[in-house]
């Protein structure tokens, strides 16, 4: 913790956002299943899904479901690194904090 911590304007804006994109990128995620599902499943018969199922590249959803998290990071990361550069002290210290932390 960094005590009395008064944050800018611009970090302000910054922590907006990268809510923002986090949130964006949970959607995403959400998103991605979803359809998946849906493409196999959603009007089709016992037959169809089946296929479906085992004709679906697993391998290229897996690598996109999991890669998500690790390119929330990279945004968060890269976000805290603009802002680094142009921070002094205990606004410094949190950007430094943020960054480190990923």
């Amino acid at each position: 913790m960094i005590q009395g911590l008064v944050v800018s304007e611009s970090s302000h804006n910054s922590i907006r956002e990268i809510n923002k994109r986090v949130t964006n990128m949970k959607l995403l995620s959400v998103l991605g299943g979803s359809t998946a599902t849906y493409q196999i499943f959603f009007k089709n018969t016992f037959a169809i899904a089946t296929y479906n199922i085992s004709t679906a590249d697993w391998e290229t959803f897996a690598r996109g479901a999991t890669s998500i998290p690790v390119i929330t990071r990279k945004i968060i990361k890269n976000e805290a690194l603009m802002h680094f550069t142009s921070k002094t002290g205990k606004e410094l210290k949190f950007c430094q904090c943020t960054y480190e932390s990923l």
